[in-house]
């Protein structure tokens, strides 16, 4: 792996580089190192992607054609406990994911597990800010309340592609489908584009947001017009994690379904964590906050 993190949780995410950035970021502290059976000094960290420790080689001791990156130590360290069930699960462990299905309803959540659903909650309104800079439907606090309910119905927060630097995008995997009638498209949009050639519904602009228009369908007919999120992805290539997921629009309402249109978003490993540290106290919404804490209780 090429990150790392120094915290768990949702802490901030850092690229692999020199020991001397490494020791800057951790004061050369003798917990974050290790030393192996062959006597050679080796950083210690936190795996971005499942919070279980890892060992950085390279720092120290130049590798032959390939720059420092991260490991999984399987021991519990000063900073971080190790935890074999979010381990299995780590896009980085290398098990076999065909026996990755756990029935979720049968077990309890691991404490990496409950983290995720505990920053679900404390940051509910950032997760809202977060996906409304990222995609073209306006993620309103009703259609976040709505995919925040399938989060916890679904136990989102227990599926073994779940992480914590991929929760916002967790949280629309876990959605039922919806229908676009009276959301908000972000005007110019390719999404915008498409739906504007569509014969059945008119954009009207969003008179709070100027940047959006709603969807309304015409002659106040029904229409189906379904959004679903699919294909939610994740692969290791090349030491880095390539991560996506699929916002399909069909007008059908049975299978199989004719897509009209797909756009697919980009997972970043660093971003979510980062901008969440990096905003401290900016973007907080007490009112979005307060439907998590209603909604999701103490596990």
């Amino acid at each position: 792996m090429k990150y790392y993190k120094l915290k768990k949780g949702l802490s901030e995410i850092f690229l692999i580089t020199t020991k001397e950035d490494f020791e800057e970021k951790t004061g050369n502290k003798r917990a974050f190192m290790y030393f192996g059976e062959d006597k050679n000094k080796r950083g210690l960290a936190i795996c971005p992607a499942c919070d279980n420790p890892i060992r950085i080689l390279g720092l120290y001791k130049k590798l032959e054609n390939r720059s420092p990156y991260g490991q999984h130590h399987n021991k519990s360290t000063d900073f971080a406990t190790f935890d074999k069930n979010s381990y299995i699960h780590c896009p980085y462990s290398n098990p076999d994911t065909k026996n990755k299905d756990i029935s979720n309803k049968e077990r309890l959540p691991s404490e990496y597990e409950k983290q995720i659903y505990y920053i679900t909650r404390d940051y509910f309104d950032k997760i809202i800010y977060y996906l409304n800079k990222k995609i073209n439907l306006r993620i309103s606090d009703n259609f976040a309340t709505k995919r925040l309910n399938d989060f916890i119905k679904y136990y989102g927060y227990m599926q073994y592609d779940a992480s914590i630097y991929n929760i916002p995008w967790k949280i629309l995997d876990s959605s039922s489908p919806f229908n676009l009638i009276n959301m908000s498209v972000k005007k110019d949009s390719e999404l915008w584009k498409k739906l504007k050639k569509l014969d059945s519904i008119i954009l009207i602009e969003n008179p709070i947001i100027k940047e959006y228009d709603i969807i309304k369908n015409k002659n106040s007919k029904y229409v189906n017009l379904q959004g679903h999120f699919i294909k939610h992805t994740r692969i290791i290539v090349d030491d880095e994690i390539e991560e996506s997921i699929t916002l399909a629009i069909t007008e059908d309402e049975e299978p199989p379904l004719n897509w009209i249109y797909k756009e697919t978003y980009k997972v970043k490993l660093e971003e979510f964590n980062n901008f969440c540290n990096k905003t401290q106290n900016k973007f907080r919404n007490e009112k979005q906050l307060k439907i998590a804490r209603e909604i999701m209780k103490d596990i």
